[in-house]
């Protein structure tokens, strides 16, 4: 706006404007772009800048040029352009804008170019951000931002209209679909059954082209990479797993455009170990029952054990680590078939979990019946 109250005593004129512009929202870099000698010529356009990729800011000084007395009267405050950015995602591209002004801005106005390559306005928004909607993937799409905005006080231009530059984007399919939400369980022989929800929430897109499944066999180990299964698949089953069921597991959906979904639902399953010894055996050689084993289904998910059998006056008459035992009932030393009677014993099972081997102690008794000698 031309300035109303110059005192002309005090500066009589001639008059002029020193026009200043910078790159940036603050004018941290003012030069001077133009002098102009004419009060009344308060517009400008100012041609051959960047503000494609910067935004600029500008002040306005005015001088009296009496002759032998030139001096600054006063500077207008520093104001910004409106300084337009767009994001673009999967079928929608995000406004946001910015400027640094001495007045408020109330509203924006929001244009797009149609095919016709006219623009057309699309919306309205009072804040300094705008998602336009419902758009193809792969098409470009061209904004910009008319402002709106006056001063509080009376007698200045109102309202005060400023545009944004030009930009472009094309949205793209850059969201991938939701992580799945798994689900393990064992049977504890050899097989894990896992089966995920694809779309644990009702904002969740039907896109996915297959979900990979990770594992890792210990707490806190390297995961790689064991299936890959097709979108429509919800189960799978993870078998042999001789030696330990125990593991952890995540799931990612993946879709046609290769989004990868965040590892964000770790499962972890652990082992059901299972070692009982029975309290008799016949060493007989009749084919019947004549080794001292574990009861079946066991040994399961044990690494070692150390078992030391005594008798009953507290000599070692048999030890070993194997799970499996296979005691005929001799004594380790002779060779010898033992004599009818109770035995006590002593065991350290080390049995394996997902964080680890963890011991176990158990004690017991066993009976040996129907042996065909006698010897200690």
């Amino acid at each position: 706006s031309k300035p109303t109250d110059i005192d002309t005593i005090q500066a009589p004129g001639p008059y002029y404007y020193e026009l200043k512009g910078s790159t940036g929202f603050f004018g941290d870099n003012l030069s001077t772009l133009l002098v102009i000698n004419d009060l009344n010529d308060t517009i400008f356009n100012y041609t051959g800048i960047d503000t494609k990729n910067d935004a600029w800011s500008f002040q306005v000084d005015i001088y009296n040029d009496t002759p032998g007395n030139t001096f600054l009267l006063g500077s207008s405050a520093i104001a910004s352009s409106v300084f337009l950015s767009v994001s673009p995602t999967d079928s929608k591209n995000n406004l946001s804008w910015e400027e640094h002004v001495p007045w408020t801005n109330t509203d924006y106005i929001i244009y797009r170019q149609n095919a016709s390559m006219l623009w057309d306005s699309i919306g309205t928004s009072t804040t300094q951000t705008y998602s336009d909607e419902g758009l193809d993937n792969g098409t470009e799409y061209c904004y910009y931002i008319e402002s709106i905005g006056s001063y509080s006080g009376g007698g200045l231009i109102d309202p005060i209209i400023n545009l944004s530059q030009e930009r472009c984007a094309t949205p793209v399919d850059n969201v991938p679909p939701c992580s799945p939400i798994l689900d393990v369980t064992t049977g504890c022989f050899s097989v894990n059954f896992l089966n995920w929800d694809p779309f644990p929430n009702q904002d969740c897109l039907n896109d996915v082209a297959f979900y990979s499944i990770f594992y890792t066999p210990v707490l806190n180990g390297t995961f790689t990479n064991i299936a890959t299964i097709n979108n429509g698949d919800t189960t799978f089953n993870h078998t042999g797993l001789q030696s330990s069921v125990a593991g952890c597991y995540y799931i990612t959906a993946t879709d046609s455009v290769g989004n990868e979904s965040l590892a964000d639902d770790t499962v972890c399953v652990d082992n059901c170990p299972l070692f009982e010894l029975p309290n008799v055996f016949t060493p007989n050689a009749d084919n019947i029952n004549d080794l001292f084993i574990p009861i079946p289904d066991s040994p399961r998910f044990i690494e070692s054990i150390d078992l030391k059998i005594y008798n009953r006056w507290g000599q070692i008459v048999f030890e070993t680590t194997d799970p499996f035992i296979n005691w005929d009932g001799k004594h380790q030393d002779s060779d010898a078939i033992l004599s009818d009677g109770v035995y006590h014993y002593t065991c350290r099972v080390n049995e394996i979990y997902l964080s680890g081997i963890i011991p176990r102690t158990i004690t017991g008794f066993v009976h040996i019946l129907d042996s065909k000698s006698f010897s200690e």
